[in-house]
């Protein structure tokens, strides 16, 4: 009868309607189970105590991520008038917004490290340093000092050494920490040599105190 052909065209769509509002709900929790891409690698760098960095992430982890929100977006404009999908297009915006920001932190926590290293390790970063940081952070510590030894010579003033325990005498002894690399070092006052263990006074100067920091060179009391 007409009556059971429209209860079952009825049923049909509800089936329909289920089946639409089931697959918005796996659609919205593989959203929040891709959010702890960002969140896992955001986690493990803030494990990793101050002054040290993990090895970065290659670039395109952080493109799968930017790529994931561009998509979530496209998607999010496609339904946005299904009123079945208002609770699942929520979850799936929060959860694009929260891999975005924990992204962004994991990107500024790192440029900020990167920036510490400066005040701790000198100008030049060792190898091993090198190998932990990308190509673009690598490129950004190099932009960074040179910022701030403008500002240091605009001001006229050291600003790498202790202000705080200032120096107590001009000349220090130090001797290389591993010789016989062949290796001389120019610094502001002459050269120091890396050849041998051979104790030498040299003239205090940002370039030989970054160089004891490094642990190249050895401070001889």
């Amino acid at each position: 009868s007409s009556e059971e052909t429209t209860t079952s065209q009825s049923f049909i769509n509800d089936r329909g309607l289920m089946a639409e509002a089931g697959g918005a709900a796996s659609s919205s929790t593989a959203a929040v189970s891709q959010a702890t891409g960002a969140i896992g690698i955001l986690s493990e760098l803030r494990r990793c105590p101050r002054g040290t960095l993990p090895p970065h992430y290659e670039g395109r982890q952080i493109d799968e991520i930017a790529g994931r929100i561009c998509t979530t977006a496209e998607e999010l404009k496609a339904s946005f008038s299904r009123k079945e999908y208002t609770t699942a297009n929520m979850v799936k915006h929060l959860s694009s917004l929260r891999e975005k920001r924990c992204a962004l932190a994991y990107l500024m926590d790192r440029a900020e490290r990167v920036k510490e290293l400066k005040w701790e390790m000198g100008a030049s970063l060792s190898e091993e340093m090198k190998q932990r940081l990308s190509p673009e952070e690598v490129a950004f510590h190099a932009s960074y000092n040179k910022l701030v030894a403008d500002y240091m010579t605009a001001i006229d003033l050291n600003l790498t050494g202790d202000l705080s325990h200032p120096p107590l005498e001009l000349f220090i002894k130090v001797r290389a920490a591993h010789p016989n690399n062949g290796e001389d070092v120019f610094t502001e006052y002459g050269t120091v040599s890396l050849r041998d263990a051979t104790v030498q006074s040299v003239r205090r100067c940002p370039t030989v105190d970054a160089l004891i920091k490094q642990g190249v060179l050895q401070h001889v009391s």
